[in-house]
């Protein structure tokens, strides 16, 4: 019933809640129709309860204003600004529209935006300028209303005031007075609407929960009208009236059969309406249960029990049966209506009852208590461990399973080691680890049984610890490459080791930071906004309590890219002052190696000329040559000397067989004399080269002389 009660509650908060999600629009002054060049401001209100900042916009005639505050303010109206204005918060759909009408003329009739049931009704007559009489006439339908000056006022409004409204009103003119009229339409709006009432949970059935909601729903801008709410059932008032919207009944008799209605009313009783009438009728289904145990309340460990709950029903409706010990279920709701407890064990001792309920859960009944004692055969067992729970890797462990027997029976021992059995049903009641290790370390119980194993009692938990070092831990990035600003997580585990394990990660040897890890799993260093100081080899060590040694782990590099360092490249006013130097240095270094290179080229274009008239006239002459410069140095003196020489290259674009062709081998040296010291100036040179006579000139079969194929000139140069 109370899950009921507060599921009725919350479903009445959340419908209130979502009707109070739409915001409504309010005028400041409350007046739908203003003289032009008047102020006015328009406020968006919102029942939001939330501690998130809302957003508001406003439409005019269903356009965006683009105005995002929660007042519009209109500080001198211009006739442009006639319209139906709306808006909306962040958590809201858009408001109903409130129209906003501005005058040109001379006398407008005044009235609030909104009018509900039971306000005071307050128009006002005004007119544009001083020359209009001070009172006014008001009618409804041309039925003139009692009045007193420029205002009417009327008391506790309800629908039938909605209408149009007129009112008269004289103005001084230069030779008489005229009389002007203004019109207005008024509608009175329902401040909550006709409740309706319902029955949450149908059909009530004997012995079952009833609740009865009085459903309404107030106006958005009247949400703080406090309601009352009054229930009847055949005219008689069951629940006076109250802030409470429901009506609940425990366990319905039959006599709560009838026709229920319920009233809604204000604080003040001005406004109240009626609901709907809706007939309940209470309907019985089976007596309560009785209890039956057998063979008796009380056995010994290893009987069969079996419980009976017993019920008759009116209506021949299909049961379920649930049956509790000590208030816990042991058997769900099922048509059996019998509990077997086959070789009942001391755990089965406690209060038992039943509960009897239809198949639709509506109806429930439950017995009385009925105690159940099972005599046991033997005690729980206890767990002994020597030398202690925390051991050092290598030692003997030693573990007993103790109990004592109540009857003599022979018992059977098992061990366990976090819930998997390490040495099966056995009459040894220990268990020895010899040299233990990590893999040792675990929750030991162990369990006691008769020996057809329909008894067994288990001891409690016990936490051995072997404490070992760790291991060479293994250092992971994820990723191994990321871009410049990014995250890297190092991942550093040790495989084994007693826990807690303390890591520490280096970056290029420099300690970066360190983690505790309390559980086998790898400890985790972030960092975040990389950059290129960054990259680099990151390693880790690990260790724990039991040993004072560290283990390292692998070395493994990051890499650290910019994106933009490819596309171009920056430098700021410093980094410019330092390159231009540089760049000056080589451009001169450049300049000054290109004229050498051109005062050479000259010389050696002037020896060419000189041996040219040595040359053979043939056809064609191909020559390729290459620069080489060597040194030579010996051991006892510093003799340097420089060469120029032609190496013979290779050769193409060589013409048929059959065809006169020179080649020419040419080696120019320079001369000086051995001295540690260079030459200054121009040195002399020495050129030799050599022509091979065109295959013409021999007879083909005649072997050759090599003075008949090479002929040798030597030239020098000062």
């Amino acid at each position: 019933m109370t899950g009921l009660f507060l599921f009725v509650l919350i479903s009445s908060f959340m419908d209130h809640s979502k009707a109070a999600v739409k915001p409504w629009v309010t005028l400041d002054p409350d007046w739908k129709k203003i003289f032009r060049g008047s102020s006015v401001t328009l406020t968006c209100n919102s029942k939001y309860t939330g501690w998130e900042i809302q957003d508001y916009k406003w439409y005019k005639d269903n356009e965006p204003m683009y105005v995002n505050q929660r007042t519009l303010t209109i500080d001198s109206a211009k006739m442009r600004d006639n319209g139906n204005y709306q808006c909306e918060t962040t958590d809201s759909e858009r408001s109903d529209h409130v129209r906003l009408d501005v005058s040109d003329g001379l006398l407008i009739l005044q009235a609030p935006v909104a009018v509900y049931e039971g306000d005071t009704l307050t128009m006002q007559c005004l007119g544009r300028n001083k020359y209009f009489e001070k009172d006014s006439s008001f009618y409804k339908y041309e039925k003139r209303l009692s009045s007193t000056g420029s205002v009417l006022r009327l008391q506790n409004v309800n629908s039938k005031m909605s209408g149009q409204y007129k009112c008269t009103r004289e103005r001084a003119t230069i030779l008489s007075y005229k009389k002007e009229d203004a019109w207005t339409s008024l509608s009175v709006s329902d401040l909550f609407s006709v409740p309706v009432i319902k029955l949450v949970q149908s059909p009530v059935k004997e012995g079952g929960d009833m609740t009865l909601s009085c459903d309404t729903a107030l106006a958005p801008p009247r949400q703080d009208t406090g309601l009352r709410f009054a229930f009847y059932r055949d005219e008689r008032t069951v629940q006076d009236f109250s802030v409470s919207t429901i009506y609940s009944v425990l366990s319905t008799q039959l006599g709560h059969s009838g026709y229920y209605t319920c009233d809604v009313r204000t604080p003040s009783g001005g406004v109240m309406k009626r609901s709907n009438m809706l007939y309940i009728h209470i309907h019985e289904l089976f007596k309560s249960p009785e209890l039956q145990i057998s063979p008796s309340q009380m056995v010994l460990e290893g009987e069969d029990v079996s419980l009976q709950c017993v019920t008759t029903s009116n209506t021949g409706a299909r049961l379920l049966y649930t049956f509790y010990r000590d208030s816990q279920a042991v058997q769900g709701a099922t048509a059996d209506s019998r509990y077997l407890i086959p070789q009942a064990g001391q755990e089965h001792s406690g209060d038992y009852m039943c509960s009897v309920q239809s198949t639709d859960e509506r109806v429930m009944k439950t017995s009385t208590d009925g105690n159940l004692l099972v005599q046991k055969l033997f005690n729980s067992p206890e767990l002994q461990i020597s030398p202690s729970q925390m051991v050092l890797e290598g030692e003997d462990i030693r573990l007993q399973c103790v109990t004592t027997s109540n009857t003599g029976a022979r018992l059977l021992y098992t061990f366990y080691r976090d819930s998997q059995a390490i040495q099966g049903a056995t009459a040894d009641s220990s268990y020895i680890i010899t040299q233990a290790g990590e893999e040792n370390t675990g929750d030991y119980k162990c369990s006691v049984q008769s020996m057809g194993g329909n008894i067994q009692r288990n001891s409690t938990d016990l936490h051995i610890l072997v404490q070992t070092g760790t291991d060479q831990p293994q250092i992971e990035l994820r990723p191994e490459m990321v871009l410049l600003g990014g995250e890297v997580v190092l991942l550093c585990e040790s495989r084994n080791g007693s826990l807690p394990i303390h890591y520490r990660f280096y970056h290029d040897g420099t300690l970066i930071g360190n983690r505790t890890v309390h559980e086998k799993k790898a400890a985790e260093l972030t960092l975040t906004n990389s950059s290129l100081t960054m990259a680099g080899p990151y390693y880790c060590d690990s260790g724990n309590e039991v040993s004072s040694q560290t283990q390292l782990s692998n070395i493994i590099s990051l890499h650290v890219m910019d994106p933009e360092a490819d596309s171009h490249i920056t430098m700021t006013e410093e980094e410019w002052i330092i390159v231009w130097p540089v760049l000056g240095t080589v451009m001169l270094v450049l300049l000054l190696t290109f004229v050498l290179l051109f005062i050479y080229q000259q010389k050696v274009a002037a020896l060419f000329t000189r041996c040219g008239q040595h040359q053979p006239n043939t056809d064609k002459t191909f020559v390729k040559s290459r620069d080489r410069v060597g040194e030579t140095q010996s051991n006892e003196d510093t003799h340097r000397s420089e060469s120029i020489s032609m190496d013979q290259g290779e050769y193409s674009n060589i013409p048929a067989r059959g065809r006169d062709v020179s080649y020419v081998y040419i080696d120019i040296n320079r001369l000086q004399e051995a001295s540690s010291a260079p030459t200054e100036g121009n040195g002399e040179y020495s050129v030799t080269y050599t022509t091979v006579k065109p295959l013409g000139t021999r007879h083909p079969q005649e072997t050759p002389d090599p003075s008949d194929i090479y002929q040798n000139f030597t030239a020098k140069d000062h």
